[in-house]
């Protein structure tokens, strides 16, 4: 074999790994290329994803706060209709269907309801306050004052440019003042800084006990709020249908039972009959 012909072999085998080397070049390029679009698609959708559930969050963010607005307006509009009292409830809030920050509603029926729960009925039939109580606070003031005080000898200056006057005209002026630089007047502040403290007394919110009945299941709740003299003194507008206790006995019931053991005393007598006694009877009874 000649040396042209190993010359062409080794040319021809350059050639073959050159064009090995450049399809594998254009492989990996290829590769890159479609990772790159991947990821580039993928970042699309992720930031396709990221912008749809910032859109669905603002549009839940304004659906609550135009419910909340749209809420608000019906509260002032029963404002302005109904007895209210506007309080924040400690414990038993979810009892009548309010939350912690409540207003307080009475229709003139004297049902009550909470914010707009317009569908409750509840009767308030007990309310309890211990009265108010109040902390003293301190606050601390102070303030500062004082006086500019003059000093020095203002006679010899002036005493000075007289004397040169009347001696040396013109120059003996200046030399007398001269003599009455050491009189030079100075301006010296005196001031004082004085402090004081300053008691006030402020009211606070103390335990004030709510009793409801529930008119849709005849539930008996109890709240608990936080209450002061202004929130008192709202309640206290409020009609309020206390329970009778079990011992308490009606005034006509009483009266009934006197009427009856006269009857029977009649009856005993023989004064009436038994017919009349039962049918006299019958109708204290059901008065």
């Amino acid at each position: 074999m000649g040396f042209s012909d190993l010359a062409w072999g080794a040319a021809s085998k350059a050639m073959d790994l050159t064009k090995e080397a450049a399809n594998k070049a254009a492989d990996l390029t290829k590769e890159a290329a479609n990772k790159a679009a991947e990821a580039a698609k993928a970042e699309a959708e992720r930031q396709t994803e990221l912008a749809k559930a910032e859109a669905e969050r603002q549009a839940e963010l304004a659906k609550a706060e135009a419910e909340r607005q749209a809420e608000l307006e019906q509260i002032r509009a029963y404002q302005d209709n109904f007895q209210n009292a506007s309080f924040q409830i400690d414990t038993g809030y979810q009892l009548i269907h309010a939350s912690p920050a409540s207003v307080m509603f009475q229709r003139e029926d004297m049902t009550v309801f909470f914010n707009t729960n317009q569908q409750d009925r509840f009767l308030l039939i007990d309310y309890s306050w211990s009265g108010p109580q109040f902390e003293t606070l301190t606050e601390s003031t102070s303030s500062t004052h004082g006086e500019d005080i003059t000093k020095g000898k203002s006679g010899r200056m002036a005493a000075g440019a007289v004397i040169g006057t009347v001696f040396m005209p013109v120059v003996g002026t200046a030399v007398g003042a001269a003599i009455g630089a050491g009189g030079k007047k100075k301006k010296i502040t005196d001031s004082q800084s004085d402090s004081r403290k300053v008691q006030r007394k402020t009211e606070v919110l103390t335990p004030a006990t709510l009793k409801f009945k529930n008119l849709d299941n005849d539930q008996i709740v109890s709240i608990v709020i936080g209450c002061n003299t202004l929130i008192d003194s709202q309640i206290k507008c409020f009609q309020i249908q206390r329970e009778q206790s079990a011992q308490e006995v009606p005034i006509n019931a009483t009266e009934a039972l006197k009427e009856i053991k006269a009857l029977k005393e009649l009856l005993d007598m023989g004064a009436i009959t038994q017919e009349e006694f039962n049918h006299k009877k019958q109708q204290l009874l059901n008065s």
